[in-house]
């Protein structure tokens, strides 16, 4: 039965070509709030092992390569998806970069230092504060209700 499950799984695995626009997801910690969840790429090289099961993909963003290969549970069909600049990318000349560089890139996230406070956030010790910056969103993870820097 396991192998019957199996089977069917295999059968259900979405199929993509080269140059199909496709996304992947981003990491909350590669991105912020507000900042899009899903990284546009275009598909630059397929991979067939197995027997053509276990398919992986070779993507392409508008900042890279990325050097990784993702397999079809890991992507998200955007075909329907206008992308012009994306469609008409040439690979030729772009960099390979790692996924991580890839989503900061297109998310334009800047690191910040978060606040993992359990106090008040109301001297230098915290590092927010020292900065002269408020806590944000990304700050306490809910350890702290008490936060005095915030807005």
């Amino acid at each position: 039965r396991l192998y019957e499950n199996y089977q069917s799984g295999l059968k259900k695995e979405k199929k993509f070509q080269v140059n199909d626009i496709v996304g992947i997801k981003i990491s909350d910690v590669d991105r912020s709030n507000l900042s899009a969840s899903i990284l546009p790429c275009k598909i630059i090289e397929v991979s067939h092992k197995d027997e053509g099961f276990n398919t992986q993909y070779k993507l392409a963003t508008m900042d890279g390569i990325i050097n990784n290969w993702f397999s079809s549970a890991d992507i998200i069909d955007m075909s329907e998806t206008v992308s012009v600049d994306l469609r008409q990318l040439d690979i030729n000349i772009l960099p390979v970069i790692t996924f991580i560089q890839a989503c900061q890139a297109f998310t334009k996230f800047m690191p910040i230092n978060i606040c993992k406070c359990r106090g008040l956030c109301n001297t230098k010790r915290c590092p927010r504060k020292r900065q002269s910056l408020l806590c944000c969103t990304k700050c306490h993870r809910g350890k702290c209700i008490s936060c005095k820097n915030e807005h």
